[in-house]
C-alpha cells in the first residue's frame, strides 16, 4: 500500500504544475469572465448565462485534460524506460497509479467546478443539501465517463506505439481506428444481443432527478436508469482492456 502511495505522489510531483493551472484558469474563467463578458459585450446574455457556459467548457476541459495527462506521464517514464522496467513495482501497479491520480484529478476538480457554480449561481433556489446531491450525481456520472476514456485512451496509446515501431510516422492512422472502435461499441449497445446479454437489474434513477433541474436551465443534467448487467459488463472490459493494454505497453517498451 505504501508503495502505491508513494507512486501517486511522485505523480502529483510530476503533474502538479498543469493541475495547479487546470483548478486556477478554470475557476477564473467561471467567476470572472462572465461578469467581464457581461458588462462590455452587447449580448443578450446575463451573467449566469454566462457562467454556465462557461461551466460546460471547463468541464469539457478537465475531460480533455486527464487522458493528455495520462499521455505525458506514460511518455515521460517511457524515455526513462531503464529506471520503468527495473522498478521493484508491476507494470499494472505503475499504470494504474497513472490512471487513478487523473481520475483524482478529474473527480476533485469536477466537483469542485460544479458546486462552486451552483454556490454562486442557484443557492437562491437550491439549499446546500440539494447543491451538494447535484454536485455529487453529476461528478460521480462524469467521472464513471472519464474512467472510460483513460482506459480506452491507453489502449489507443500502446496501439500507436506499437505501429510507430513498424511504420513509424503513419502511425498516427490509430487516431481514426480508434474512433471507428468507439462507433462500434455504440452500435453494439444498441443491438438487440446487447439489450438481452447485459440490461439485466434495473435501477431506476429517476427520484435523482429532481436534484438535477432548475427553472430556468431544465435540461441541466438527465440521468434515467442503470443496469447491473451493463455496470459489470464495462467492470469486467475495462479490467481486461487495462491489464491486456499494461502488457503489451511492457512487451513494447522492452523491445523499443
Amino acid at each position: 500500500m505504501k508503495s502505491f502511495v508513494a507512486l501517486l505522489q511522485k505523480e502529483w510531483v510530476l503533474m502538479r504544475g498543469n493541475v495547479l493551472f487546470l483548478f486556477i484558469s478554470s475557476l477564473l474563467a467561471v467567476f470572472v469572465l462572465p461578469y467581464i463578458l457581461s458588462k462590455n459585450m452587447e449580448i443578450n446574455m446575463t451573467a449566469d448565462e454566462w457562467t454556465f457556459l462557461f461551466l460546460f467548457y471547463s468541464i469539457l476541459v478537465g475531460i480533455l485534460f486527464a487522458p493528455v495527462q495520462l499521455f505525458k506521464s506514460m511518455q515521460t517514464e517511457i524515455k526513462r524506460k531503464e529506471v520503468w522496467l527495473h522498478s521493484p513495482q508491476s507494470i499494472y501497479k505503475l499504470l494504474a497509479a497513472k490512471v487513478l491520480f487523473n481520475l483524482c484529478t478529474f473527480l476533485v476538480f469536477t466537483f469542485v467546478i460544479l458546486s462552486s457554480v451552483f454556490l454562486l449561481v442557484v443557492s437562491q433556489e437550491w439549499n446546500i443539501i440539494k447543491i451538494v446531491v447535484a454536485s455529487t450525481v453529476m461528478t460521480i456520472s462524469l467521472t464513471c465517463l472519464q474512467l472510460l476514456i483513460l482506459i480506452y485512451m491507453q489502449v489507443v496509446y500502446v496501439c500507436y506505439l506499437q505501429l510507430n515501431y513498424y511504420i513509424g510516422k503513419f502511425a498516427i492512422i490509430v487516431a481514426p481506428l480508434a474512433l471507428l472502435a468507439g462507433y462500434l461499441l455504440t452500435k453494439f449497445e444498441e443491438s438487440v444481443l446487447y439489450r438481452t446479454l447485459f440490461q439485466h437489474g434495473y435501477i431506476s434513477l429517476e427520484p435523482l432527478q429532481q436534484y438535477l433541474q432548475l427553472s430556468d436551465y431544465p435540461l441541466l443534467f438527465i440521468i434515467n436508469s442503470v443496469y447491473i448487467g451493463q455496470l459489470l459488463f464495462y467492470g469486467v472490459l475495462l479490467a481486461v482492456l487495462f491489464m491486456a493494454s499494461s502488457k503489451w505497453l511492457e512487451k513494447v517498451v522492452t523491445r523499443s
